[in-house]
This record gives structure tokens, C-alpha cells and sequence, in this order.
């Protein structure tokens, strides 16, 4: 698909969804400023703008916590290869960060990306643009969490309750909030 075919699925794709919250963060030191707006839906996002899955893991009352240098989250996943489809770059992914095996995880939501700066030399992603669909899977049990990453130090199930969780940005307490909620199911 050309680019303004591309700018067209994406002007449907907003028109069509309620921003949950919008944000703006910055990634390499400050290096990169983004804007970032999630949505819940499960609708597909414009592929050719959607370069990773990421999955919030739910076990009884807890979430997965990732902890990595720029801080905890609740998004383990990455980028896609190229022609894999999302649900399983983001089964990969989350197997090689965590160590777990997750099945069938459900769209929950996507994560819209607008560069704020200047597009980095030899940038190779989609840009102002690109998003980042987040779905959502339970473990039977808290299994042990086996982090094999180069980004990624640790990780553990903290219950939904643990303070922790209100230290998260914004957006994820957001999405988390959904998940726990059923809005995926």
C-alpha cells in the first residue's frame, strides 16, 4: 500500500476509536519525544504502521512486572518480523523475554506513537507514525518468570493491589484497569 493509502487507513482508524488517554514520553534520554494515545479495541490498527505486540500476563489476582533500565512496566513483547503476523511476533517475543508460553492472547488495545522530534538518521520504522497492538492472556499459575533479553533484568508477578502499580505510566494503569475488567473477553 502506497502512503497515502496508508494515511487514509490511519485517519479511519482514529476517527473511528475514543482515545483512553494520551501522553507524552521520551525514549533514548530524551532524545525522542512522543506523543503516545492508547485505545481499547479490537480493532486491527493500519498494518503497515504496526511494529510490535505487546501483552499484559494476568495469574489469579497478579500481572506480570517487567523491570528493565528505564524503569517496571507491563508490557513484555517487541517488533515483528518481517511477514510475521502480531499475535505471533508477540507469543515470540514475550517466550524470549519472559520465558513463558503463552496461548491465544486477545487484542485488548492499540498504542498510537506520533514523533514530537525530528526523524532520527537511518531511522528504519514508520514515521511520525507507528503503533503497537496490546493484547492480554492469563497463566493458569505464577509460573516462574525466566527473563533471556538483552533489555529486559527481571521479572515477577506483583499483585494488582501492590503500590507499584500506581507508579506505572498512565496508560498502562489504564489498560491494565480493562483487562482486569473483562473489556478483552
Amino acid at each position: 500500500m502506497n502512503q497515502l493509502g496508508v494515511d487514509r487507513e490511519l485517519a479511519l482508524f482514529l476517527r473511528d476509536h475514543a482515545p483512553m488517554c494520551s501522553e507524552q514520553v521520551t525514549w533514548l534520554g530524551g532524545e525522542i519525544e512522543l506523543d503516545l494515545t492508547t485505545y481499547v479495541t479490537s480493532d486491527t490498527p493500519p498494518y503497515a504502521l504496526t511494529t510490535s505486540g505487546r501483552c499484559i500476563v494476568l495469574s489469579d489476582f497478579s500481572v506480570l512486572m517487567m523491570h528493565n533500565p528505564s524503569g517496571n512496566h507491563i508490557l513484555p513483547g517487541g517488533r515483528r518480523e518481517r511477514g510475521e503476523p502480531l499475535r505471533s511476533a508477540t507469543i515470540r517475543e514475550v517466550a524470549e523475554e519472559t520465558g513463558l508460553a503463552i496461548s491465544s492472547p486477545k487484542q485488548l488495545g492499540v498504542i498510537a506513537f506520533r514523533h514530537l522530534t525530528p526523524k532520527p538518521v537511518n531511522y528504519p520504522y514508520p514515521y511520525p507514525v507507528f503503533m503497537n497492538i496490546v493484547y492480554v492472556t492469563r497463566v493458569s499459575e505464577q509460573s516462574q518468570v525466566a527473563v533471556n533479553d538483552t533489555y529486559e533484568l527481571a521479572g515477577e508477578f506483583v499483585a494488582l493491589h501492590n503500590s507499584c502499580i500506581r507508579r506505572l505510566p498512565l496508560h498502562q494503569q489504564m489498560l491494565l484497569a480493562a483487562a482486569v475488567n473483562g473489556e478483552w473477553t
